[in-house]
């Protein structure tokens, strides 16, 4: 590929976020235009760039913003989201909740440390990104006359729902943790 490509897919990215685009599409139309392989990677690197802009825009312009006009919700949120912010960034990438703007913002108006978030991101679309690019993949097998290639995206998609539900029940074991250990006091 050209040396243009990831920036421009990147800026697309970046800027479809703000306009409230779904993740799957702008994934999709990556592995479309530059294959399995190539679309993966660079739709990794897009996602992480533009939830990095939207998270960093919140973080300097939307909390402040927000404090001046005497919003006081902001601080309790943003503590308590703030000392989960890997996991909270990582399972709302994982649990399909909101649109990838919220989310990305929502967290940036919290106490969520930049690496807590990024990381979180990072770990948290990958299932995602993987199971479109390997859709892409069986397209590709498929129209060369293997049919066979479809049981890999059903595995594929089984995996991702299972991690879904598997985050799930983290989120509710950690909150009847926190329910009994409150009850305790």
């Amino acid at each position: 590929g050209t040396p243009w490509a990831l920036p421009v897919v990147a800026l697309g990215y970046t800027a479809a976020s703000l306009i409230g685009a779904p993740q799957f599409l702008l994934i999709a139309i990556t592995v479309a235009a530059f294959g399995p392989l190539y679309g993966f990677f660079y739709s990794i690197a897009a996602t992480l760039v533009s939830a990095s802009v939207n998270f960093l825009m919140a973080r300097y312009l939307g909390a402040d913003w927000l404090r001046q006009r005497g919003w006081q919700g902001i601080g309790s949120l943003s503590d308590m989201v703030g000392r989960n912010g890997f996991m909270s960034s990582l399972l709302v990438r994982i649990i399909p909740s909101a649109p990838f703007i919220v989310v990305n913002m929502g967290l940036g108006l919290t106490r969520t440390s930049f690496p807590a978030f990024f990381g979180g991101t990072a770990i948290g679309i990958l299932p995602k990104t993987a199971l479109i690019a390997l859709l892409g993949k069986v397209v590709e097998r498929a129209q060369a006359g293997d049919i066979q290639a479809i049981q890999y995206l059903i595995i594929a998609a089984l995996g991702w729902i299972g991690l879904a539900f598997l985050a799930k029940w983290i989120v509710r074991r950690r909150e009847a943790q926190k329910s009994s250990a409150s009850t305790q006091q």
